[in-house]
């Protein structure tokens, strides 16, 4: 083109000589995100790769769920191994079967680490993390497929933890995940924990509900109950978890435990308003081993005892109050050997019919339980004459609701009270933290001194120094219970 005043000349078309050939590709490679965005629905590209191209619940049940080729297996092992999954607020239908989603890593060289973190504003982009509030963006796992608001026939079960996988969810609720009566084995109502031989399965949840699960298996000995959590073997972390109108028509309302290789910890819970076909109606440890610090237990209905079982099971710094009048069996009932070294240390623990048993022993004379002191304990001791429970000078009996002055929060989900009790020494939170961790190695288990490791996870947390709703404690003298003002 030439332009000459006012006249624009164009010229004939210039043209470069095309040369043909090819190009030599490569392997095409997958994008390889540091974290992965999800929202209600898809949106975007649907890669996860930000929210403005989030992944749905169909990507996010993909990205997780078992592959039965290995090869891929192990690709989805190194592509999430290390990764957060941040989730916004909304609704997510998490299984597409009845049988749940499960998610393992046979085969891999190490557990797969992977933190779900839940309760963004669905409105947010980019890769801004900023608008975070769990109480208002409600981030729901649910099982309710035909979305009636209940956990029922139609419905599916959440999860299943097999080999080498490690996975914490933060601020999430799960809800609504169904169990069969006609299928007993291979998965819960909320979480199943089962890895095998050939390696192992934690589950870590920060800040989390499960509610409204149901099992309805009836099996005494075999996969039923524990509908919010069933652990056949493997580990548990439960920090600030509500267990929460939970059912199950066989044992354990909200948690089983069926294996000796299975760790339970909690801190900062409340089990509320579960139920219970069978024994331990809030939770039954037919196995393994449970440590429990600063948790409430109450209005959970069922029969033969609101914790039972024959695994070993530490309990300190809790709230345990159930109403006798409505259930049967004791607050606690032990079927614990000697070697499990069970103990109970700066409780309250009442029946709230003080004519009813607190502590029920079952099972023959070789069972054991016993306390280290500053519990206040108020109801029978059943048999009366036994001496596989050993008690504590420094505990206090005949403890009531009224004398107490005991006072149910729902809203905080805690008994509170002014920690006024008379004739009643008060412990230091180095005796505590000392009789867990120097006191408590039972037999069958994993860790050769689990309340070490036990201690460890609380002081990550300066739990020894706080009650359930984060007051701080009198560490010269700590109230008994979950809650100190």
């Amino acid at each position: 083109m030439k332009v000459e005043g006012s006249v624009i000349r164009l010229s004939e078309p210039i043209v470069t000589p095309w040369e043909t050939g090819t190009i030599n590709g490569g392997d095409a490679t997958e994008l390889q995100l540091d974290a992965y965005y999800v929202k209600e629905h898809a949106t975007g590209n649907a890669t996860g790769m930000d929210w403005d191209n989030a992944m749905g619940v169909d990507g996010l049940r993909n990205l997780l769920r078992t592959n039965t080729n290995s090869a891929i297996t192990t690709a989805n092992a190194k592509k999430l191994d290390g990764k957060n999954i941040y989730v916004a607020g909304g609704t997510y239908l998490i299984a597409d079967q009845e049988a749940g989603l499960k998610i393992e890593y046979s085969g891999y060289s190490k557990q797969v680490e992977i933190k779900v973190v839940c309760g963004y504003d669905p409105q947010s982009t980019r890769k801004d993390l900023s608008k975070r509030d769990p109480v208002r963006y409600l981030t729901t796992f649910t099982g309710d497929a035909n979305n009636n608001g209940i956990a029922d026939a139609g419905d599916y079960s959440l999860f299943t933890l097999g080999n080498q996988i490690d996975i914490t969810f933060e601020g999430c609720t799960f809800s609504c995940g169904y169990h069969p009566n006609e299928k007993i084995n291979g998965y819960s109502g909320g979480f199943l924990i089962a890895n095998g031989s050939s390696g192992n399965a934690t589950l870590q949840l920060n800040h989390c509900i499960i509610e409204k699960c149901y099992n309805a298996g009836v099996n005494g000995s075999g996969e039923a109950g524990g509908s919010g959590i069933f652990m056949y073997k493997g580990t548990a972390k439960l920090n600030h978890v509500q267990l929460r109108n939970n059912k199950a028509s066989s044992r354990g309302g909200a948690i089983r435990v069926n294996d000796s290789g299975s760790i339970l910890f909690m801190n900062n819970c409340s089990i509320t308003g579960n139920e219970g076909g069978q024994f331990g109606y809030a939770i039954q440890m037919s196995n393994g081993h449970l440590c429990m610090n600063n948790t409430t237990v109450t209005n959970n209905s069922g029969r033969d005892g609101t914790i039972n079982g024959a695994g070993s099971m530490l309990i300190v710094n809790s709230t345990i109050i159930e109403d006798g009048a409505q259930n049967s069996g004791a607050v606690i009932r032990c079927e614990s050997w000697p070697a499990r070294q069970s103990f109970l240390m700066n409780n309250i623990i009442l029946n709230k019919n003080a004519a009813n048993p607190v502590v029920e022993m079952s099972g023959d004379d070789t069972r054991h339980l016993t306390s280290k002191g500053y519990n206040l304990m108020g109801g029978t001791i059943m048999p009366a004459s036994t001496n596989k429970f050993t008690t504590s000078e420094f505990d206090k009996y005949n403890s009531t609701i009224s004398s107490l002055n005991v006072v149910w929060d729902a809203n905080r989900s805690v008994y509170t009270w002014d920690g006024n009790v008379n004739e009643f020494t008060r412990t230091a939170a180095d005796a505590v933290k000392n009789a867990i961790t120097t006191g408590f190695k039972p037999d069958s288990c994993p860790f050769q001194n689990l309340g070490e490791e036990f201690g460890k996870w609380l002081d990550e947390m300066d739990a020894f120094s706080t009650d359930q709703l984060g007051n701080p404690r009198d560490k010269n003298a700590m109230w008994p219970g979950a809650y100190q003002e």
